[in-house]
């Protein structure tokens, strides 16, 4: 298990958006909503996803996970974010273990922007696709 499995481990993101916050969750099927984004006060955006322990805010188009969250509640990097919660629940981790991971979640963030904000059309089998049609409608 890496140092972020082990963060969301013993952090419930509900639970620390709400701390964080004191907003209330909307139940809406298997997800959650709140009236308003924390980031951004946007009205009627703000979806957590339980099973995934992630959240998407459709008003600014920022996700993630726990940290990135608090990462951008805080206004804080990701990697001091990370390196928070480590101390809060005594994680330890080598320095080369948490370059790996922010590597990872750069890459990560810049496919999610590219993916969600690309809008040039790419044929494939006679058909014009963005790449996120091309994910959610074709692949299904």
């Amino acid at each position: 298990m890496n140092i972020i499995e082990k963060i969301k481990d013993k952090t419930n993101l509900q639970e620390y958006i709400t701390v964080q916050t004191g907003l209330q969750w909307r139940p809406l099927g298997r997800v959650f909503d709140l009236d308003k984004c924390p980031l951004h006060n946007g009205r009627d955006c703000f979806r957590l996803y339980p099973e995934e322990q992630s959240w998407y805010c459709f008003g600014c188009l920022q996700g993630g996970d726990v940290i990135k969250f608090r990462s951008l509640f805080e206004n804080i990097t990701y990697k001091e974010a990370l390196e928070k919660f480590c101390n809060e629940f005594s994680l330890k981790s080598d320095r080369q273990d948490i370059e790996w991971i922010i590597l990872r979640e750069t890459v990560k963030e810049y496919c999610r922007e590219t993916l969600f904000t690309c809008q040039t059309k790419y044929a494939f089998r006679g058909q014009q696709w963005t790449p996120l049609d091309y994910l959610t409608e074709y692949r299904k």
